[in-house]
């Protein structure tokens, strides 16, 4: 065997080691996931609890979260076109992630040296505030990947959408889409 013929072979070696360790850490990383993914329940959002006239008016309203959930019907279609068109203009086309806001986002980051631009989809950030922690490490972005597929695969777009829009944080003390049209407009809110 000539010195190029070993020099092959042990990088040829290298590299199947090398993709054997990484597909067997990936398999035990996913299957830690089965049981939270089994778990999931999108409907797990802190709601606020409603005080009601005789008229069926709210009068008063206490929470941690001031936060209503609605069904997706009830949101105002503008609304949902903002959210999409703002946090995951490909959501209805891709499987959970989107491999070119993946790329994108790095790219821009590392051009700029520092974290400038996000590339989670709606799918990963619903995950992310389901399921996971807000840390910053690559455990907790590789863990929300691949629960953002299975989250993909289980749930349909529609449901992970309505979801996502009774989570998120709206600005002015607002949690959840279902809030007067004054402030999700942006007007300011009667005092």
């Amino acid at each position: 065997m000539t010195k190029s013929q070993c020099v092959r072979y042990a990088l040829g070696a290298a590299a199947a080691s090398t993709l054997i360790f990484c597909l067997g850490s990936l398999q035990i990383f996913a299957s830690g996931l089965n049981r939270v993914s089994r778990e999931l329940n999108l409907d797990t959002a802190p709601q606020a609890s409603l005080v009601f006239d005789r008229n069926g008016h709210v009068v008063f309203s206490f929470a941690s979260e001031d936060r209503t959930n609605v069904t997706l019907d009830h949101i105002s279609p503008n609304v949902v076109s903002a959210v999409v068109a703002a946090e995951d203009r490909y959501f209805f086309k891709h499987a959970g992630l989107d491999a070119f806001g993946l790329a994108r986002a790095a790219w821009v980051d590392l051009r700029a040296g520092a974290r400038k631009q996000g590339g989670s989809t709606i799918t990963q950030q619903l995950v992310r505030l389901v399921a996971l922690t807000r840390d910053r490490t690559l455990d907790r972005k590789i863990r929300e990947a691949l629960l953002a597929l299975r989250v993909d695969r289980r749930f349909d777009k529609n449901r992970i959408l309505e979801a996502y829009l009774n989570r998120i944080y709206l600005g002015d003390a607002t949690m959840g889409s279902r809030q007067p049209p004054a402030v999700i407009s942006g007007s300011p809110r009667p005092t």
